[in-house]
């Protein structure tokens, strides 16, 4: 068998929640409490760039994000990895 890297035993999780969904994000503090895991919401509000608010027009063709993954559609979250800080590695 192989032996663990070190760093994977030192992973945490980070779960983004829905903006607003104050009854999943609840459940998830109470559920993952003793886990290494960090909740926190979304904090995304709207697009960012717009037009005419004296930015460079965007030079690219189209938009370049992916659809998002089923578990922000159907659950209202997304879980993600993050890795030990560089020191820790």
């Amino acid at each position: 068998m192989a032996p663990v890297d070190p760093a994977l035993s030192r992973l945490t999780y980070l779960m983004v929640v829905q903006r607003g969904d104050q009854d999943r994000f609840r459940f998830l503090s109470s559920t993952f409490r003793d886990r290494p895991v960090e909740i926190v919401w979304d904090r995304r509000d709207g697009e960012r760039r717009k037009a005419g608010d004296g930015t460079p027009s965007d030079r690219r063709a189209g938009d370049r994000r992916n659809a998002p993954p089923s578990s922000w559609v159907n659950l209202g979250f997304l879980v993600a990895k993050r890795a030990p800080p560089q020191d820790e590695r």
